[in-house]
């Protein structure tokens, strides 16, 4: 006899289907897509803010912003310090303070990430 069916039956856990489970097929309270064959997990709120009821160009805009300024962010610091000798001569002023954006740059994202993450797990997704 299988291990599992000895197990008592857990609360699902937010945001995962059982796809062994037959009950969610005739639940008439689950939001489905617009043919009505597929059950959306996680199920959209009925809040008009919530990223899974914006439509699809929407949703696809906002991931393409964040790819952009996610690439932004990580290639600044490597072009400054390629560009710090340029800095330097063009502002004249001393190579360290220029080669000192690269690590001013690096702090930024160091401590963003400490800031934002948490932020968006709470007020974010």
């Amino acid at each position: 006899m299988p291990l599992w069916i000895l197990e008592p039956k857990a609360k699902k856990v937010p945001g995962t289907a059982n796809v062994l489970d037959q009950e969610w097929k005739r639940d008439p309270t689950l939001r489905r897509d617009k043919t009505g064959n597929i059950i959306l997990v996680p199920q959209p709120s009925e809040d008009p803010n919530d990223p899974l009821n914006w439509p699809l160009w929407q949703r696809d805009l906002m991931l393409l912003l964040l790819c952009l300024v996610a690439a932004i962010a990580t290639t600044a610091s490597p072009l400054i310090a390629a560009d710090a000798v340029v800095l330097a001569v063009v502002f004249k002023v001393k190579f360290q303070d220029a080669a000192l954006l690269t690590a001013y740059h690096l702090c930024g994202v160091g401590v963003a990430s400490w800031l934002f993450v948490p932020l968006a797990r709470v007020w974010g997704k």
